[in-house]
């Protein structure tokens, strides 16, 4: 399983009402140059990246007429893409937090 990595430092897994307020879950490409500074790639191509930049993958939950809000960052489009559809199963799912968070909230997936 992957680690989530929250984006709030030292943030609990969110609990499924929170979850739930979100109507689907996306992932994105993000570039993040040199001095830290983050820009979500849009467009059906990534772009060639330049001496100290990278590029990561974020999963962003979408609220209904509110816009989407990033939740966690990836390496891989494939971690993040796993991460996202484990997020939308346990907001829809009635089985405990434990499925998809560990002991204390600490995430799992």
């Amino acid at each position: 399983m992957t680690t989530i990595q929250w984006l709030t430092p030292g943030s609990a897994a969110p609990t499924r009402g929170e979850l739930q307020s979100f109507d689907a879950f996306e992932v994105s490409p993000v570039l993040v140059d040199a001095d830290g500074v983050s820009e979500r790639v849009d467009g059906p191509t990534l772009p060639d990246l330049k001496v100290g930049e990278s590029l990561i993958f974020t999963a962003f939950g979408h609220r209904p007429h509110r816009g989407v809000e990033a939740l966690a960052d990836f390496e891989t489009e494939s971690e993040a893409v796993e991460v996202a559809a484990a997020l939308d199963a346990f907001r829809l799912s009635d089985g405990p937090a434990t499925e998809l968070f560990g002991p204390a909230g600490a995430p799992t997936a």
